[in-house]
């Protein structure tokens, strides 16, 4: 009964064809079920192009299940097309083959080939963790195969990772670790110097091991500074006369500088001061740890025969301008010469410092300045400072004092007395800084007594006076009307300028 059903209902589609479009995952669309076909075609590429997650692990198993099961129905001739008739015919009697054909299939084979690899590729990895002994096993941190793994002193504890479905035992050079059902983890200590770490893992009921292999690390046995960057200056050079390496010893090591010898002890902390000579310096380091060479360095300084200063900088405000008449050079040299300014000569005397004071002009200065050495080319620098005139000095003082005149009034004197009937009389030399005139100064003065305790505060008083441009006067304050309960105690007092007017 169910034979002649599907002799029946037989689908003009064939076998053959279903399961060559099938190497692509295009079966169902040659079937002419193209929702379910593009769906399908879609999902095989998903899984032959993004990278397999362990989370989505099970999508990829799902879509590999529906292909199979897709291929099983082919072949036994119960997959149904779009007008559910039935695919039972093997091919449908013609073998013609024409190089359309021939091309056609060799296309759909070559890239079915390839979706599959590349599926089975990325799922390999989950059959081989089914099958394997071991789900994990990885070492933390990683060593070198050739080279040695180089590690800080706080880094020096390996850790293996192992979680292996029977018990065994895991050999590291001569030392073993029971090695149990489950996760372990075993931490292994490297000695300072060079490591090489021989380990094995033989699992319980196994004739061969599950892992072996060789790493290599190596732990810095000391710790080593120096002051090079510190004594450089803006060309790499520097002016001191040594340099200084600081070394830590963790473990006992010999240093050669340059063929000088030091010898370090465990856990000692030695500073070595090595002298630099002028110019060109070439420093080799050599570290030996078990009297094997563990580390070269090399370090190049040049040191300036020379030291060159000048306050240009020091002396220019915000905007690059100065009002000096006047700038300073100091040169130091260790060897005789002389410098030139805008062409003028000056000698330079050799271990000596050597002060030079060159006159600016109101406007730009632009000053050339060459050292000349025997035996050395020319070396030359190039400064520019501004000199500003006096009516540009005369105009920022103006703008300075309107914006607070106080500041441009000096106290040069002040002298205070309290007589028998305590009232205080006051006698202030004050200074007009300001190249406008000033008027009406209000002062405020405080009083202390011996110990230091403030009595009294806030005593204003006001000289309605006139004081010219950069000119002084006396104020006096006599028989001053105020009177200060506990002046008697009064000590010393200290006076300020409160408030203080333009008089324009």
């Amino acid at each position: 009964m169910e034979t002649k059903e599907l002799e029946n209902n037989v689908s003009s589609k064939t076998k053959k064809m279903a399961l060559l479009w099938a190497l692509i995952g295009a079966h169902r669309i040659y079937a002419g079920k193209y929702i379910s076909g593009i769906l399908f075609l879609i999902l095989m590429l998903m899984c032959s192009i993004f990278p397999l997650d362990p989370a989505l692990k099970w999508f990829f198993y799902f879509v590999i299940g529906w292909f199979l099961y897709d291929v099983y129905r082919i072949y036994k001739g119960k997959f149904k097309d779009n007008k559910n008739l039935f695919i039972t015919k093997w091919d449908d009697g013609e073998i013609t083959l024409t190089k359309k054909k021939i091309l056609n299939g060799i296309l759909i084979g070559y890239g079915g080939i390839l979706i599959f690899i590349n599926i089975l590729t990325k799922i390999e990895p989950y059959i081989k963790e089914k099958l394997a002994n071991c789900k994990e096993f990885y070492v933390e941190p990683y060593g070198g195969y050739n080279d040695y793994e180089e590690l800080e002193k706080a880094d020096r504890k390996i850790k293996f990772h192992i979680n292996c479905k029977k018990d065994g035992i895991l050999t590291i050079n001569d030392k073993t670790y029971q090695i149990k059902t489950g996760p372990n983890t075993i931490e292994y200590q490297l000695d300072f110097g060079k490591n090489v770490l021989k380990y094995y893992l033989k699992l319980q009921d196994e004739d061969k091991n599950e892992k072996e292999e060789t790493l290599k690390y190596k732990v810095k046995p000391y710790e080593f500074s120096t002051n090079i960057e510190e004594i450089k200056d803006e060309n790499g050079n520097t002016n001191e006369e040594e340099i200084k390496f600081t070394i830590l010893g963790l473990k006992p090591l010999k240093l050669l500088i340059n063929d000088q010898e030091y010898e370090l002890e465990q856990g000692s902390l030695k500073t070595i001061r090595y002298p630099l000579g002028l110019k060109n310096n070439k420093i080799n380091l050599k570290f030996y740890v078990d009297n094997d060479l563990y580390e070269e360095k090399k370090i190049e300084i040049y040191r300036n025969f020379y030291q060159l200063e000048t306050n240009i900088e020091q002396i220019k405000d915000a905007a690059g301008k100065t009002k000096e008449k006047q700038v300073e050079f100091k040169i130091f040299s260790y060897k005789p010469g002389k410098i030139l300014i805008n062409n003028k000569e000056y000698p330079i005397n050799i271990e000596k410092t050597n002060k030079i004071y060159f006159p600016l002009k109101y406007g730009d200065n632009n000053l050339n300045v060459s050292l000349v050495f025997e035996e050395e080319e020319p070396i030359n620098f190039n400064y520019t400072v501004y000199r500003k005139t006096p009516e540009e000095i005369l105009e920022e003082e103006k703008l300075a004092c309107r914006e607070d005149p106080k500041k441009f009034v000096e106290i040069q004197k002040f002298n205070w007395v309290v007589d028998a009937y305590m009232w205080i009389h006051y006698r202030i030399l004050v200074k007009n800084n300001c190249p406008i005139p000033i008027k009406d100064l209000q002062f405020e003065v405080s009083y202390y007594a011996a110990s230091g305790t403030e009595i009294d505060s806030n005593v204003t008083k006001t000289a309605y006076i006139k004081i010219p441009p950069k000119q002084s006067r006396w104020i006096n304050f006599n028989r001053a009307d105020t009177y200060i309960l506990g002046t008697d105690e009064a000590r010393s007092a200290r006076i300020k300028v409160f408030y203080v007017e333009l008089a324009e």
